[in-house]
């Protein structure tokens, strides 16, 4: 276990201009595929069907977001910049790509019995599960259509995020939630590209905006941070945990390895959330796949 704190996070030498907002670039689900295929080879026979169901997944968003045509997005004039109302008709669409993409697959009978229920959802319908997503509505989504949707919803907005232009912003403003869409952080990361900044990375639309590292995630605290893994210092992956509010978000570490995704490490890593909560810390965001 090592610590955060202002004093072992001095920049040494001209401090880098910092961007508080990156959007993302590309079809972020192109490798993932990748790094999913990458750990069905190194995991155990019994979770072949597991990986191999999120592959499957994975790629028929990355194929529906490939397809997917969208005007540059109007923004917003204040946080979150992105308009729910401009991005959820395209929703519906995107989702039934996905759902016809993974209904010619060889799949388990349960996941079949699952596509062919959400066939016959209407846009409406849709529409309203896309807002409880969101956080906008209180409709109750079946619990086994949670990773079909989520993913839909992700293809559309860090399509939309990917077009958008930025307004002028200042570092000061500091962000909890996304500044574009206004989801939480799924985790924080060290990019080779980024000066050694830290920077939070959205769930949803996979912004990233800056983050200083002494400070939590989720609460005021600017103090002390624990950063903890179960496999030493040397693994990439490890958890953010604060003292203050008990909240934690994993950080990956990609200044070694930029290829490393986010969501694949997340999972590759569910031994360290399993003790965190055992030592009743929260997460306060949940990774897609685990929906």
């Amino acid at each position: 276990m090592s610590q955060f704190t202002p004093e072992n996070n001095v920049l040494v030498g001209t401090i880098p201009d910092i961007k508080p907002i990156l959007l993302p670039e590309g079809n972020p689900f192109t490798s993932r595929v990748m790094q999913f295929e990458k750990m069905e080879i190194s995991a155990p026979e019994s979770l072949h069907s597991t990986i191999n169901f999120w592959i499957h997944l994975t790629e028929a968003a990355k194929n529906a977001y490939a397809d997917l045509e969208m005007n540059a997005p109007v923004l917003n004039a204040q946080t979150p910049f992105l308009k729910d109302a401009e991005l959820l008709p395209y929703f519906p669409n995107v989702f039934k790509h996905i759902v016809a993409a993974l209904n010619a697959k060889k799949l388990s009978t349960e996941v079949k019995a699952v596509l062919t229920a959400m066939a016959d959802l209407s846009d409406e319908t849709l529409i309203s599960y896309a807002k409880t997503l969101l956080g906008q509505s209180s409709d109750e989504i079946a619990k086994e259509y949670l990773p079909f949707l989520s993913i839909a919803l992700k293809a559309v907005y860090v399509k939309s995020a990917t077009l958008a232009t930025l307004p002028k912003l200042e570092v000061e403003q500091g962000f909890h939630d996304c500044p574009m869409c206004g989801d939480a952080p799924i985790a924080s990361v060290l990019d080779p590209m980024d000066n050694g900044l830290r920077y939070l990375v959205c769930n949803n639309c996979e912004t990233k905006w800056h983050k200083v590292r002494s400070t939590c995630h989720s609460c005021p605290n600017t103090g002390k941070i624990e950063l903890l893994s179960l496999e030493g210092q040397e693994s990439p992956m490890k958890a953010e945990s604060c003292p203050e509010c008990h909240a934690y978000i994993k950080h990956l570490d990609r200044t070694k390895n930029p290829m490393l995704d986010v969501y694949v490490e997340d999972l590759a890593t569910l031994a360290l959330d399993f003790t965190l909560a055992e030592e009743n810390q929260q997460r306060l965001s949940m990774n897609l796949y685990l929906r």
